[in-house]
């Protein structure tokens, strides 16, 4: 078996066999590839009862380097606080009482904490992530996190602009038909960026991304602002729905401006 899976693929990858995660943690000593996560195989074959968590190299001879407490919020008011240490290779969350329990390889990490935005413009990140399908608070503890987190790698950038890619073309789909003269225009740039975005990503990318996109809002909000006849012609429902697009491009367009900072690399 390939063990050497592209890192944006190993989380998506059909599931694994007992008999093949086996093989791949009984050769962990000669696996060099660093995205194959050795942290997720342990923690499937521990969930399995193939592994006690005694019998695991991942589960205590790593240097301890950071250890504290964060809120797990639910569906209610009440939260659940979770123990997480940071470790030189992996991140180990324990639950309330010993309940639960998973690990995060550092090497990917980056890509599993998913923070919420926030602040003007949503251009800043809250303490609240959203990790292995719970939602976390940090809190203060998040400069903690961000201290042990490997920088952004070029493959997370790529991976960021081909997902905006993606996006960027059906917005320009869309913006042929909004009210305002130039939408075609815009359109084609769109279709233009989202494509060299999936072909050639690059980090220049956010920053003419962003740039179109809040130059498309901005032309739409105008439109149905100047336009009443269109206003008139489209209905309210219509309306609504070309006023929160373009709010939205320019969100998405600052947000892009962001990006181009956070992924400056060196």
């Amino acid at each position: 078996m390939d063990v050497k899976t592209k890192p944006q693929h190993w989380f998506q990858m059909e599931p694994k066999s007992t008999e093949e995660l086996t093989r791949i943690w009984e050769q962990r000593d000669i696996i060099t590839a660093p995205e194959a996560d050795l942290a997720l195989v342990e923690q499937v074959l521990i969930a399995r009862h193939i592994l006690a968590p005694s019998e695991t190299e991942l589960d205590g001879s790593r240097e301890l380097v950071d250890a504290f407490e964060v809120q797990e919020l639910g569906v209610s008011r009440r939260s659940a606080a979770w123990e997480v240490r940071l470790k030189s290779d992996l991140a180990e969350f324990i639950g309330p009482r010993g309940q639960g329990r998973f690990v995060i390889g550092r090497e990917l990490a980056r890509l599993e904490f998913q923070f919420r935005s926030a602040g003007l413009l949503m251009l800043g990140e809250s303490s609240v992530a959203r990790v292995r399908g719970k939602i976390f608070d940090f809190g203060e503890h998040k400069a903690q996190l961000e201290d042990w987190l490997l920088p952004p790698t070029p493959e997370m950038m790529r991976r960021e602009v081909r997902l905006m890619g993606a996006g960027l073309l059906i917005l320009g789909v869309l913006a042929f038909y909004p009210p305002t003269v130039a939408g075609p225009i815009l359109g084609g740039l769109l279709i233009l960026l989202g494509l060299f975005g999936l072909v050639a990503p690059r980090r220049g990318a956010f920053f003419a991304n962003g740039l179109l996109l809040v130059t498309t809002g901005a032309a739409t909000l105008l439109g149905l602002v100047l336009e009443a006849q269109t206003l008139i012609a489209l209905g309210p429902v219509l309306t609504i729905f070309w006023a929160a697009l373009s709010l939205f491009e320019f969100v998405w367009g600052y947000r892009s401006f962001a990006n181009f900072r956070k992924f400056r690399m060196g």
